[in-house]
């Protein structure tokens, strides 16, 4: 459910623009939709271009995924999260989604390596959505770079399981299945300052603390 209520943000980073809205059945670890052909893969057509801000190349199935990759810095809150979302390239309703939390602005740029898994708490967790059937990482490890001229390389290998159905909570019934690949590109920065004096939770960009922001 938490990956589901996330798709509608993070989905924009990843498109370059709207995909068809007609979701076909698709292979869990290829992407590769039904009756799809050698001419589907070579579209070049604005709805179908990917965003190159980052890239993710699957191992083992010659496949690459476009998206793009935020820094989500919160004045006053310790955490920094980092989040990769690609979609691959014959189905942009299927996508990958990696993410990492860090801990403070002061240790974002460098090398991070991390265990993931599904808890709660997380320090890092990756999740699929495929053949609309969404899935959770169980165990592997992400290992990312991140630097301060704005890009960033890593590696993950995942194993993953799906979701339990979010309506009933009954255990997801598709086969589990696994996952590595590299990715490289430039990664965003998205900060946010609390505004006070305020009733809710309000915040905004326009902030001394993030127009001063360096890493």
């Amino acid at each position: 459910m938490r990956f589901l209520a996330l798709l509608g943000c993070l989905l924009p980073l990843a498109l370059a623009g709207c995909g068809d809205s007609d979701h076909k059945s698709a292979n869990p670890e290829s992407g590769d939709t039904e009756g799809d052909t050698g001419n589907d893969a070579e579209m070049t057509s604005n709805e179908n271009a990917l965003a190159d801000d980052v890239l993710l190349t699957l191992e083992g199935k010659h496949e690459v995924l476009g998206g793009g990759a935020r820094l989500d810095v919160q004045e006053a809150r310790p955490l920094v999260r980092l989040t990769v979302t690609t979609v691959y390239p014959n189905n942009h309703n299927d996508l990958i989604l990696l993410q990492l939390g860090l801990d403070g602005v002061e240790n974002a740029m460098g090398q991070h390596t991390e265990n993931l898994t599904s808890t709660k708490d997380a320090v890092a967790v990756a999740q699929a959505y495929i053949g609309q059937v969404s899935y959770t990482s169980q165990s592997g490890t992400i290992d990312v770079t991140l630097s301060n001229d704005g890009t960033l390389e890593g590696h993950f290998d995942a194993q993953l399981t799906s979701d339990p159905d979010p309506n009933t909570d009954a255990p997801g019934t598709a086969p589990p299945i696994e996952m590595s690949g590299y990715f490289s590109g430039k990664w965003s920065l998205i900060c946010s300052s609390p505004v006070p004096n305020l009733p809710g939770d309000h915040s905004t960009p326009n902030s001394a603390y993030c127009r001063n922001l360096m890493f």
